[in-house]
């Protein structure tokens, strides 16, 4: 078990997590590669938050670890949990936790 695997059973399965996706080789565009628009961030393929609930995290041959989450959406002070599963490589995002995020409303 990794260490990833021992964190989300003690504290992640439990949380709201945001997270921006990676770009990957080929989502360039040529401008973009001539570094054209160079005040643009270039590593994400949005700058936008998504937002996901983990359900599994799973290790993987290559040492990355598969996410099975539920995409998360913020409606003023409360959140909807889609029911349905999504997949991504944790290589493939940058994953960030706010605490404050995790209750909404009083």
């Amino acid at each position: 078990m990794t260490d990833f695997e021992t964190w989300m059973l003690d504290d992640g399965y439990d949380r709201i997590f945001r997270y921006l996706r990676y770009r990957q080789p080929g989502q360039f565009t040529p401008e973009e590669m001539d570094r054209k628009y160079s005040d643009q961030p270039l590593a994400y393929l949005d700058i936008h938050y998504e937002f996901m609930k983990i359900e599994t995290a799973i290790e993987l041959p290559d040492g990355d670890i598969l996410l099975e989450y539920h995409p998360c959406y913020k409606y003023e002070n409360e959140w909807d949990i889609s029911e349905k599963l999504e997949y991504i490589k944790l290589s493939q995002i940058e994953l960030s936790y706010y605490p404050d995020e995790q209750i909404l409303g009083d």
